[in-house]
Parts: structure tokens; sequence; C-alpha cells
């Protein structure tokens, strides 16, 4: 397999997930303002949406909804906007289309004329639910595709690759970003119905609200959600699941250069790290994800080195 091909599968595999996670955490976090506990706080929520997109912003001076909105949404300027990762996917599969199925092309095509012909204008005053949605329903689509037309081979696990890699760095930046805004809020947990409030809302950006319900019968509390989005092995958000996952798919890639040893054991270092993660306080949940953010940011520099020839 050439490197720029395996390069583009793994990013292919990031940035159709980046851009799921984009559109649900926008979601979930603006509307959280229409809950009485959080209407008060809507320049808050705004700084929180442009924390979680990596936008720089002056906190001295007030932000203006629309164009919040708009930065994270369809500024072709900021790399991490929906429509600018939406973008990426298409020049990517386009590359790709000697590689992968006809499925996988022509739903990315079609998510990507979605978002291009979307009218910006209604986007701002009242189509963020809808765009962000139908952006979530295409990006389902194509995964949906990918599992279910393409052949099991070094295409598929080098996309799987970025998939999972970055399905585990939108948890842990979405578990960071809603710790923050809990410290603020609930003024270091004194205010406790506003910090429950915040880990509803983690929930909801990670699609995790009714099965944590279910499998903790109603019972919300800092304990419960971290077990469930850490170390859960059966649920698909959980971080150890999806780490598992990636090991799982890694070690299928026929490729193994110099170092792939060493680079599988690292990463089982990490599964068993999150496995076995306890719960004892906020301060030490912040440092365990502060460390494991580390820790996975170096695994996307360790797949440069060992496949993509980069340093």
């Amino acid at each position: 397999m050439l490197v720029r091909i395996a390069e583009s599968l793994y990013w292919t595999g990031r940035y159709f997930r980046r851009a799921m996670y984009l559109s649900k955490f926008l979601r979930v976090q603006y509307f959280s303002t229409l809950d009485a506990s959080m209407a008060a706080n809507l320049e808050f929520t705004l700084r929180s949406i442009l924390n979680m997109n990596g936008v720089a912003y002056d906190p001295d001076k007030p932000l203006s909804e629309s164009e919040v909105l708009m930065k994270v949404g369809f500024d072709l300027d900021n790399p991490a906007s929906i429509y600018s990762t939406l973008v990426a996917v298409r020049e990517n599969t386009r590359a790709l289309r000697h590689v992968l199925s006809s499925e996988v092309w022509e739903s990315t095509n079609m998510m990507y004329h979605f978002a291009k012909n979307y009218n910006q204008d209604y986007y701002k005053k009242r189509g963020l639910h809808e765009f962000t949605t139908k952006v979530e329903e295409h990006v389902k689509i194509i995964r949906s595709n990918i599992h279910g037309t393409m052949l099991r081979t070094d295409d598929y696990y080098f996309l799987m690759l970025g998939s999972w890699l970055e399905e585990i760095t939108q948890i842990l930046r979405i578990l960071q970003s809603k710790m923050y805004d809990m410290e603020i809020l609930s003024e270091d947990g004194e205010i406790i119905p506003l910090m429950q409030y915040q880990w509803t809302i983690t929930l909801k950006s990670l699609e995790s609200f009714d099965m944590h319900n279910k499998f903790y019968q109603n019972i919300t509390s800092t304990q419960s959600v971290v077990e469930f989005l850490i170390n859960n092995p059966k649920f698909p958000r959980s971080l150890y699941y999806n780490i598992s996952h990636l090991i799982r798919d890694v070690s299928k890639i026929s490729i193994r250069p110099e170092g792939f040893s060493k680079f599988i054991f690292d990463l089982e270092k990490l599964e068993s790290d999150v496995k076995f993660y306890s719960f004892e306080d906020n301060a030490q949940l912040h440092d365990f994800l502060e460390d494991l953010a580390k820790r996975v940011a170096s695994i996307h520099d360790i797949c440069n080195e060992l496949y993509f020839h980069k340093r």
C-alpha cells in the first residue's frame, strides 16, 4: 500500500467522526440554554462551544451569538468548523475512490453537497438543530456503508484506525471541556444541581443519556458518569470500549514496521489503565484525563512515524 493512500484513509476515518462529534456537541450545548438552570448562561455556553472547537477569543469582549455559530459551523478559515471538516472528508474520499466502495463515496459526496447548499442565513436564525442533526445522520450512513460494503483489508483497517482514534480523542475533549464548565458554573461543586445538569449535557453530547439512566436506574452522579464513559466494556461511547477496538483493528493491519510490537504494548498499557481506573475525586479525575489526553495524542505521532514516515 502506498503511504499516501494509508494516510488518506486514516484521515478520512478521523474527519467523518470529528464532523459527527462537532455537530452533536454544538447542538446539545447550545440548546442547553433553553433549560431554566442555564437560561442566564448564554455567554458562558458560547465560550464553551468555542473552547471545544479550539477557537481563540478575547475573554474581555462579549461574544456575538451569530458570529460564534458561523465560526464553528461554516467558517472555512476555521479548520475545525463543521463545514471545513466535511470539505476535508470529501477531498480525501475523492482521492480514494479507487479503494473505497462506491456507496461510501456517494454517501460522503451527498453529505458534502447537503452542507454546501445549506442556507447559512437560515442556519444562524433557526436551522442549527436541523443542520447538525442532518450532518450526524449523514455520518452514520457513511459509517454503515463502510462497515457494510468494504473488504476487511488494510484499506478498511487504516480507515478504522483513524475512526477509533478520533472517537477516543473527542470523548476525552468533551469530558475535559465539561469538567472545566462544571468547575466554573457550580463553583467547584458547591452548586450541586448545576453540576449534575452539566453531567447530563455530557451524557447527551455522547449519546449516552438513555443508556446511562437504564444502567444506573435514573441515578446520575459523577461516579456513575465516569464509570460509564471511561471503563464500561459494553458501551460504544466509553473510552475502554474504543481503545479495545482500536487495538483489535490495528492488530489486523498486515504492515508491521519496526516498532509495531512496542506500539501494541503501549496501546495495551493504555487500555489497562483505563479499564482499571477508579474515581476518587474531581482533582484526581482531572489529572487522569489530562495524562490520558497526552498519551492519546502521542498515538497520532506514533502512527505518523510507523506508517506515514513523518517525524
